[in-house]
């Protein structure tokens, strides 16, 4: 069986040594404060993306020493902790980060993110760092430094180590300011683009094949989530305690509940008024029929106002891959739009008996004349 595969593996290393505690002047945030919070925002928009990914975290200068090459090396790797083996990332890891300073699968992205001030010098041989750089390079391990600017001409001590591995590994480095101005915004939840395939008609004689892609739409960050009673001893959803839902029916004239469930019938609520359905109405329900992309008509662009587009998105429509003649009917239809100043209005069924919508086909050309 195939491994599972895994979009992204980063591992977050943050010095939580007596080094970064020291408060800066005027009273601003210790070097450790500002890491904890920024490894709080990495966290928290890897938990509201809710893409594919694992996280880990090493604690640098940590009173534990608590990492395999400790174990295979006596006195060697002191002081290094791993805090969290790479995982899917929880709110848990978030409540657990230092508070104080202290004194099987295949993965797509590797990362490692490293956040300290270099101010502790460090003893390495060179030949060592040339192994480490080599190693990281073969498993295609990208280093990010966040935290002091690296690049700075003034810059000292192993920051220029940091330059190197950062260089090598085609990393990134950042200050916590700039970085934090950008976990400001949550990213979204990353999905491969679909084409929805459909035939463009045009009267009863004209149909192109065409494909749609969605271009822009209104869409919620966080979806809903699993309800699950937690295990405090894996962190996991429990295998033997669930949630269950339960049903009460209650009488609006005495707020009473009903012993036994009522014959009901469904309704839709406009404002303050209820209108019931019935089994009857919903008999001769309306029903939109197949799923299609037809054009109703034609209008001069100036008759539609932006403000009356109603919808939660942008499409884009061309003609379907590897169809050329598909391809060149929806250049000339577009060409023609566009001299005449028209956009065609078209009723869209996405799926067979889904609610129908009306589309405005608005012409684009780009300034390389691609359509």
């Amino acid at each position: 069986m195939a491994p599972k595969t895994v979009d992204q593996g980063a591992i977050i290393i943050l010095d939580v040594g007596r080094n970064v505690s020291c408060s800066k002047e005027n009273g601003e945030k210790s070097f450790f404060e500002e890491a904890r919070e920024c490894a709080y925002r990495l966290i928290e928009r890897k938990i509201i993306s809710q893409d594919n990914n694992l996280l880990g975290i090493i604690l640098l200068g940590s009173n534990k020493t608590k990492n395999g090459m400790a174990e295979q090396v006596e006195g060697a790797f002191k002081h290094i902790e791993m805090f969290s083996e790479l995982v899917t990332p929880t709110w848990k890891m978030i409540r657990e980060l230092p508070h104080t300073s202290q004194g099987g699968v295949q993965i797509v992205n590797k990362k490692i993110i490293l956040m300290t001030n270099f101010t502790v010098p460090t003893a390495n041989n060179h030949k060592d760092v040339q192994l480490v750089l080599e190693g990281l390079k073969e498993d295609n391990f990208e280093v990010d430094v966040i935290g002091p600017d690296i690049f700075d001409d003034t810059a000292k001590g192993d920051i220029p180590l940091a330059q190197q591995f950062v260089d090598a590994t085609y990393g990134a480095t950042a200050t916590f300011e700039d970085t934090m101005k950008y976990l400001l915004f949550h990213k979204k939840r990353g999905v491969s683009s679909e084409p929805w395939d459909v035939d463009l008609s045009i009267g009863p004689n004209i149909k192109i094949p065409v494909s749609t892609y969605i271009r822009l739409k209104d869409d919620s960050v966080v979806k809903i989530w699993q309800k699950a009673v937690n295990d405090p001893d894996t962190n996991t959803a429990s295998n033997n305690e669930a949630i269950k839902t339960k049903n009460a029916f209650i009488n609006t004239e005495n707020q009473t509940a009903y012993q036994e469930k009522p014959e009901l019938n469904e309704g839709y609520q406009y404002g303050q008024e209820v209108i019931p359905v019935t089994k009857l109405d919903q008999s001769v329900l309306y029903e939109s029929g197949e799923k299609c992309l037809s054009v109703y008509g034609f209008t001069h662009a100036s008759n539609m106002n932006w403000q009356s587009l109603t919808g939660d998105g942008l499409h884009y429509l061309f003609g379907r891959k590897g169809d050329k003649k598909a391809q060149q009917a929806v250049r000339c239809l577009v060409e023609c739009l566009h001299e005449m100043n028209l956009v065609g209005i078209a009723r869209r069924v996405y799926n067979k008996n889904n609610a129908p919508k009306m589309f405005a086909l608005v012409p684009v050309i780009d300034t390389n004349n691609y359509i």
